[in-house]
């Protein structure tokens, strides 16, 4: 089997997986998914902060998670949630620009915060979907298909069709043409969905 073909045969499984706990009505199962994506993306971000052995790697998880629990703990009301989810908001314009006018400057420490800045508040905000919006399990499996389908966009359109460089400092591998692939099969789904 191809490397491509087991990306594929891999996503499938996992989706099934991922419909069976949002959609399964076990807010617990759904709940459990959630956190595993979070540990599983706070272990990735460990290796942009620098983290080379797995005690650090581990570490960094454990202090994403701490945050993160208290996060969740600390923004049970309405309006905390929203405080939370409005720096979240200016987290990403932040980070947008970073990006785009300063991608070489970031030291260990910033590429922590940065990972907590957009780790702690995803897994807040969908756990929050999930246990207090009906049907939050299905709105969750939406908000997930759109991130996948856009990343899954992104990587054909980009491999097909792309040319002109998007951050060639950050990722040299992503382009626009993946970008405009990414949006519109977003938006496909969504309309779709």
């Amino acid at each position: 089997m191809s490397g491509l073909a087991t990306r594929i045969a891999t996503a499938m499984a996992l989706g099934a997986v991922v419909v069976v706990a949002l959609l399964g009505g076990s807010v617990w199962a759904s709940r459990a998914l959630l956190t595993v994506f979070f540990v599983a993306g706070a272990l990735e971000w460990s290796g942009f902060v620098g983290a080379r052995r797995l005690g650090a790697r581990l570490a960094y998880v454990l202090v994403l998670a701490a945050v993160a629990w208290c996060a969740r703990a600390m923004l049970a009301g309405t309006a905390d949630f929203e405080r939370l989810m409005n720096v979240a908001a200016l987290w990403w314009l932040i980070a947008l620009l970073w990006v785009g006018l300063a991608p070489g400057r970031v030291n260990a420490a910033g590429a922590a915060v940065a990972g907590m800045l957009a780790l702690v508040p995803t897994w807040v905000s969908l756990l929050r979907v999930v246990e207090d919006i009906p049907r939050g399990g299905q709105w969750a499996l939406f908000i997930m298909t759109l991130a996948f389908g856009t990343d899954i966009g992104a990587f054909f359109a980009g491999r097909a069709y792309g040319r002109i460089k998007l951050a060639p400092r950050v990722s040299p591998a992503k382009t626009w043409e993946g970008v405009i692939g990414g949006l519109l099969l977003a938006t496909a789904l969504g309309v779709g969905g």
